[in-house]
């Protein structure tokens, strides 16, 4: 995920690190927004952040999810979208910042950042065209 998500960021992967400290240190800085959230659903089991960063080895190798995906959906005040194929069912979520935190308003437009979830991994969409 956080090699998808410094590519759409800067066109190279080779960031992924730097992309994924400044997700975590966003999570950290905003323990309340994200722990006691509902719709951050790895966060649950937690105190605060500082112990699922570390559970999750989130700092070092750690997978990142949909908790991540928020975080940065936040941090950048912008949507992220993840495609998933569940079963024979494919699915569009939508990671809103306004869903996180009320005082951002939605966005007016269909623009986000957009991601091909396969269930380990997520890919980069580079194109919603047939």
């Amino acid at each position: 995920m956080f090699r998808a998500m410094c590519f759409i960021m800067t066109g190279y992967q080779r960031q992924h690190k730097a992309v994924r400290r400044a997700i975590v240190k966003h999570l950290c800085d905003n323990d309340r927004l994200f722990v006691t959230n509902p719709l951050v659903f790895d966060t649950h089991a937690f105190d605060d952040m500082e112990a699922y960063v570390e559970t999750k080895r989130m700092r070092l190798d750690g997978w990142g999810s949909t908790t991540e995906l928020y975080a940065l959906a936040h941090m950048l005040r912008q949507r992220v979208f993840t495609y998933t194929l569940l079963g024979r069912t494919p699915t569009w979520h939508c990671l809103c910042p306004s869903k996180v935190d009320r005082t951002i308003p939605p966005p007016v437009t269909e623009q986000g950042l957009y991601l091909y979830h396969t269930g380990n991994h997520y890919m980069v969409v580079k194109s919603l065209c047939k």
